[in-house]
């Protein structure tokens, strides 16, 4: 996101904010491993802190513009999926589940076969369990096997799924997962 007038990402400004925050950690940590004597390590990490703060309250406010602008957008084109493939990734950083829910379902049946797809499924699973909707989270689980997934995110998407056989209390079908991951 560009603000007007500015010609820089704001995006782009906080990633570079995290790396100056973890350049200054490490610098800290290496001046005082090489002058132990020298530095007074809790004043300077507080000030890295402070910097880790600012950070997070910026990314929160940018999370909140994105989510007003991606609402906006469906004000406008109610059947927008791109905008609610977004959203729902938005909705999940806020772990407001119920709107994840609501958003990803409908943007899967409008488009089944959206290229995020199985992002959304894999998103619609985490927050199926934490509204204790298993039956659902195993059901969303197995939608997003369906997709060509990298091994490591099969193997992730496996793992996570015979944990919530296991939650269900189906024990086959939870090792059957487990092997496979």
């Amino acid at each position: 996101m560009t603000q007007p007038g500015f010609g820089i990402s704001l995006t782009w400004l906080l990633r570079l904010r995290w790396i100056t925050v973890a350049s200054q950690a490490a610098a800290i940590l290496v001046a005082e491993r090489l002058l132990p004597d020298e530095i007074q390590a809790g004043p300077l990490f507080a000030l890295v802190a402070l910097g880790a703060l600012s950070n997070l309250a910026l990314q929160g406010r940018l999370r909140r513009q994105a989510i007003a602008r991606y609402e906006g957008i469906l004000r406008a084109r109610p059947d927008d999926v791109d905008a609610m493939v977004a959203l729902t990734q938005l909705y999940d950083h806020e772990r407001e589940w119920a709107a994840v829910v609501r958003l990803g379902t409908r943007a899967l049946d409008l488009a089944p076969d959206h290229p995020d797809g199985a992002e959304v499924w894999f998103t619609l699973s985490i927050a199926h369990t934490w509204l204790d909707a298993h039956a659902a989270s195993r059901d969303d689980y197995l939608y997003q096997l369906r997709y060509p997934l990298g091994a490591r995110v099969r193997s992730i998407a496996l793992g996570n799924l015979a944990d919530t056989y296991v939650t269900l209390e189906d024990l086959p079908r939870a090792i059957e997962a487990y092997e496979g991951a």
